[in-house]
């Protein structure tokens, strides 16, 4: 009796173009966020995940640059919420611990 040949084992089971497979450059799809508060940090974390192209680049820099605990907090959340190039873009607008 014959083994089978072996079979390929598949390394993703999501397709190339899948935005939460890693080095997709696919656009996710948006995220609609509860925001039941009105939370300034989670209106800005929707509108970074809804955005494209340009506008993610622009409101990503207002975020990274803008000063206080809602931007940080909308980077956040962002990088929560997002697949692929985006998460690590928003994980690097981020400040470190270190930053004085």
């Amino acid at each position: 009796m014959r083994a089978a040949p072996a079979r390929p084992r598949p390394t993703c089971s999501q397709p190339p173009d899948h935005p939460g497979r890693r080095g997709s450059t696919a656009i996710p799809a948006p995220v609609n966020l509860p925001n039941p508060t009105n939370d300034a940090s989670v209106t800005l974390a929707v509108n970074l995940l809804k955005s494209t192209g340009t506008d993610w680049t622009k409101l990503l820099g207002e975020a990274r640059d803008g000063k206080g605990t809602n931007f940080t907090r909308a980077l956040i959340v962002t990088a929560e919420n997002a697949d692929g190039d985006r998460k690590k873009e928003a994980r690097e607008a981020l400040p470190s611990a270190s930053a004085g």
